[in-house]
């Protein structure tokens, strides 16, 4: 299966929180005023400044702001037209991409642990910036993304948007594990051995059972780590997946996708 996109439902501000700042379009600079500026005085940014300004936007101190940055990092993916490399929304997507956000958000995530919405639209805009690109996946495990997904996860186990948004982001991390490099295979036993992710994945399973998509992701994640870890069979086992993906097979046997997807783990399990 591909890697996986973000589903995640946006946390909107009040408009009364998102005041324009007044920016120069060249440099790039946010400069702070007592009063809000009039409109004749706003200049628009150029569409290949936004990327930039909404790294300004991630280091405010104030967590609306950061939320904010991050529900429009999250858009970007969606404006350009995905089969078009010269599309102007496409090269804002990518030039977004070379400014190295991955390693910013992480250091958001782990300023901003105790607050949801930051962790929530954090693990929404890393699994897009994930999607189809294995340098992404190197900046993510190179830089501890896989430990502060996993801590916003075990910080806030009952919200299901995060839960969703996190299994997103652990799915586009593993895929296709075997033939990637020494470091993420080495972040992914990692996972196993001592972030103990495992047992985390089929908590979240067993906390949300009717969510397709958490139990699709984690059977892809699964499915990977198998794989990849003949030696650890017993950290399954004892964990209960296997009675987990037996559960869902039951539960949602008329899905083609996690009929699959189970299938798949219990072929690598027991092959």
């Amino acid at each position: 299966m591909p890697p996986s996109k973000s589903r995640s439902k946006r946390h909107r501000l009040s408009a009364e929180d998102t005041k324009p700042e007044v920016v120069e379009s060249s440099p790039i600079v946010v400069q702070p005023s007592e009063e809000p500026a009039s409109e004749q005085f706003i200049v628009a940014p150029k569409l290949d400044e936004i990327p930039q300004l909404l790294f300004v936007e991630l280091q405010k101190g104030k967590p609306e702001d950061v939320v904010e940055a991050l529900n429009r990092i999250h858009d970007l993916y969606y404006l350009g037209d995905k089969d078009d490399i010269n599309d102007p929304g496409m090269k804002n997507w990518e030039n977004t991409r070379r400014l190295g956000p991955i390693g910013i958000v992480v250091m958001i995530m782990r300023r901003w642990s105790p607050n949801h919405d930051i962790q929530n639209m954090s693990c929404s805009a890393l699994c897009n910036l994930l999607y189809d690109r294995s340098t992404a996946k190197m900046a993510l495990v190179q830089c501890g993304g896989v430990e502060a997904v996993t801590s916003a996860m075990k910080n806030f186990p009952q919200s299901e948007d995060l839960q969703t948004n996190a299994c997103n982001t652990l799915r586009n991390t593993f895929i296709n594990l075997t033939t990637n490099p020494k470091v993420v295979k080495d972040c992914a036993c990692c996972f196993v051995e001592e972030l103990e992710g495992v047992d985390l994945l089929v908590k979240t399973m067993k906390e949300f059972p009717d969510n397709t998509s958490i139990l699709e992701d984690c059977c892809m994640v699964f499915n990977n780590l198998a794989a990849c870890f003949k030696q650890h069979q017993d950290i399954f086992i004892d964990a209960g997946v296997v009675e987990a993906v037996a559960a869902v097979q039951k539960k949602h046997s008329n899905n083609k996708d996690l009929k699959e997807g189970t299938k798949q783990f219990m072929s690598v399990m027991f092959s």
